[in-house]
């Protein structure tokens, strides 16, 4: 039996503390299901790809809106203009150039973005993007520490 958008996020609501994100990855949904899962109070919604972000936005007019929009898959260097006029979340910035690139534009457009997943580059970010916002920090352990600091 398939639980409702709706059903489903009033459910981890009720499991997951208040002060958690959640984020709504919606690849693959139809506009009727993001317009369901704001309806119920979805405020965070991810999207993998630029194009589809911006057809959606689009189509839910209004209620696009009404919540902050995570880029959540890989973003390309020739759609950082497009994603800023989307996305107020970036979580995939892989490389100084695209954090230096993105924070150039970010500027220009009067766009205050947040990253949150910035693996290796999290020092040399900080001293090279002073536009972008820094909230979150997400990283990964460095491979050579041994086993058991990583349990």
């Amino acid at each position: 039996m398939n639980m409702s958008i709706s059903t489903n996020y009033a459910r981890l609501r009720e499991e997951i503390p208040k002060d958690v994100t959640i984020v709504l990855s919606v690849k693959t949904r139809t506009v009727e299901q993001i317009e369901e899962a704001i309806d119920a109070g979805v405020t965070d919604i991810g999207q993998n790809y630029v194009q589809e972000a911006g057809q959606m936005y689009s189509a839910l007019k209004k209620k696009a809106t009404k919540v902050r929009w995570h880029m959540i898959g890989h973003l390309q260097t020739n759609k950082i203009n497009k994603a800023l006029r989307i996305f107020d979340v970036i979580q995939t910035i892989d490389s100084l150039e695209k954090a230096a690139a993105i924070d150039k534009r970010a500027e220009r457009a009067r766009k205050e973005i947040v990253p949150v997943s910035m693996s290796s580059v999290i020092f040399h970010f900080l001293k090279i993007a002073p536009i972008i916002r820094h909230t979150a920090l997400l990283s990964s352990p460095f491979p050579a520490f041994p086993r058991v600091l990583l349990t």
